[in-house]
């Protein structure tokens, strides 16, 4: 569990853990909301994250408080499941209401410090493995969970907080994307987010298992090992809630993987998938499984409508725009 709230991470580290010297960062990733490095201190490995100055204009909601919390009423057990970092201390600045979260990773050399985006089919499989720990690790912690209750899954939180939002700023986003598509992908795009509420409902039919949404599996929120013998871990913690856990497959698969490696890979993904949550007792029958990713892949595609609304620059949302509708195109034609 963290501990209380610092003013600077460093000197806590150098007092507790009697590191020294200066740390030495072996990769940085600047997101529009975040920068998180990557470090070697005195023989240690830490995961330091801290919001951006466009993160502070414009998502106040990940200034760090979220995903600090997170951390701080994690399940007994769960982090031991190494599905997520092992949590140190949080650091905020009360000037500048900005939270810096320290994590360690456990080791020095542990996790390999570079991979490709988009990633190979074994760094893939590992990142699978990685969501379906965290949820088996988190599914049957209800009052974990229910901390965000008001988020749960829903029809009526889908149509609020997704399909109406999206559906009304439609317009600004498609005016931004001009040529990019032909006329007939735009009707798509529309009759499909009008109609996803309806296929959405398909959901509710069945007893999906309600366990963590990690809602950002971007792969560079994964730290995959450098070794055979390590567990894949899942950074980035600001934006879960309870849900059905193929969402995040969706998400990694749609708006991640280029068009071509999606539809190669993606029956046996989705077979590595059902196995690992039936191996925990949460398997879904493989044609509902299927069923509930192919109609939650419109989130997919709503994710970076959001991302342009929030002034994410085009080479963020762009790419994840045109990956998630050559895969709604695919398995959901109208």
């Amino acid at each position: 569990m963290l501990t209380a709230l610092v003013d600077d991470w460093q000197p806590v580290l150098a007092e507790q853990w009697g590191v020294a010297g200066e740390p030495v960062a072996w990769r940085t990733v600047e997101n529009p909301l975040s920068i998180c490095r990557f470090m070697h201190w005195g023989g240690h490995s830490f995961v330091v994250k801290q919001p951006t100055a466009h993160a502070l204009l414009y998502a106040p909601h990940h200034l760090g408080a979220l995903e600090t919390a997170f951390y701080q009423h994690l399940p007994e057990g769960v982090s031991l499941a190494r599905s997520v970092p092992v949590p140190r201390f949080a650091a905020f600045d009360p000037d500048e209401g900005n939270y810096t979260l320290v994590l360690d990773d456990a080791g020095p050399g542990r996790y390999a410090p570079d991979r490709q985006l988009p990633p190979d089919r074994l760094q893939l499989q590992q990142m699978v493995q990685a969501l379906a720990a965290v949820q088996g690790a988190f599914h049957g912690h209800t009052d974990f969970l229910n901390q965000r209750s008001v988020e749960t899954f829903s029809l009526e939180d889908f149509e609020n907080r997704w399909r109406q939002p999206i559906l009304d700023y439609l317009p600004t986003f498609q005016q931004a994307l001009g040529e990019r598509l032909t006329n007939a992908q735009h009707r798509f795009v529309e009759r499909l987010i009008d109609g996803s509420t309806a296929r959405v409902a398909v959901l509710a039919e069945h007893d999906f298992p309600l366990t963590i949404v990690h809602s950002d599996p971007n792969p560079s929120n994964f730290l995959l090992p450098a070794d055979g013998d390590s567990s894949p871990v899942l950074l980035d913690w600001q934006s879960w809630r309870p849900g059905p856990g193929v969402q995040d497959l969706c998400f990694l698969m749609g708006q991640f993987l280029p068009p071509a490696l999606r539809e190669r890979w993606e029956p046996q993904v989705l077979r590595e998938y059902g196995d690992l949550m039936a191996a925990q007792g949460l398997g879904l029958a493989p044609q509902v499984l299927r069923e509930h990713y192919r109609v939650l892949l419109c989130k997919a595609l709503m994710m970076p409508i959001l991302l342009h609304r929030y002034r994410n620059a085009p080479n963020i949302w762009w790419p994840q725009f045109f990956n998630a509708l050559q895969a709604c195109l695919h398995w959901q034609p109208l």
